[in-house]
């Protein structure tokens, strides 16, 4: 059985567990550091007498309350897949693997080892995409009839990957064409292209918003 120090005065002290009480002294002690007032500890009962109590390790206490936060999580984000839908819920995680891992931008010619992902291109992208998957969140805690828009999130992010990519493209061009009217026509092949992960971006960030909109508008009816 387990308890919680409630009082400790350097000799005796009081234990509360299992809706009892227990009285114990420094005798009983099997700990190698000293009692104290919060402190969780393990009872040997003989019967209903106390025979002795040690602490629990923080060590374990620590894996406990992973444990049992991660199983809150899981619990908790079961009722919001059930609340948004099994379709935004799947999308969100296609979302976040997308932006995190597949090339947004592939490198041509001698960038071709190169691979710049939608975190990668955008600034503070990491963070963003993680706020942005996180939106899947709000219309659970916010019940507001504008809170199904945070949906709109992830597209938010995958546009503004979209300008920075522009921006890309559009600083190589105009650089280029300096190099022509010096040097005359020659071939520029741009040194990126779109890749996998930017289409897949606008598809699904895209479905997400087209759901959030969707439920904001039914709601708004």
């Amino acid at each position: 059985m387990r308890g919680t120090i409630i009082a400790w005065n350097g000799e005796s002290g009081t234990i509360a567990a299992a809706e009892q009480r227990f009285e114990f002294d420094i005798k009983l002690w099997q700990g190698n550091v000293a009692p104290k007032p919060d402190m969780t500890v393990l009872l040997s009962l003989d019967g209903d007498t106390l025979t002795g109590l040690a602490p629990v390790a923080e060590g374990e206490l620590a894996k406990e309350k992973m444990a049992q936060l991660g199983t809150q999580g899981v619990a908790l984000a079961k009722i919001i897949g059930q609340d948004i839908g099994k379709d935004v819920a799947i999308a969100y995680g296609v979302f976040a693997i997308v932006a995190l891992f597949l090339p947004f931008l592939s490198g041509n010619g001698f960038l071709a080892a190169q691979k710049i992902t939608l975190a990668e291109i955008v600034s503070a992208g990491v963070l963003l995409v993680l706020l942005a998957s996180a939106s899947i969140a709000v219309p659970h805690f916010w019940k507001h009839k504008l809170a199904p828009l945070a949906l709109c999130a992830p597209l938010l992010v995958t546009l503004l990957a979209d300008i920075q990519a522009y921006r890309v493209f559009s600083s190589f061009n105009a650089g280029m064409d300096q190099l022509a009217n010096a040097l005359g026509e020659f071939s520029r092949p741009s040194p990126f292209s779109l890749s996998l992960g930017f289409y897949l971006a606008q598809l699904v960030a895209g479905y997400i918003a087209y759901r959030g909109v969707t439920r904001y508008l039914k709601n708004k009816a």
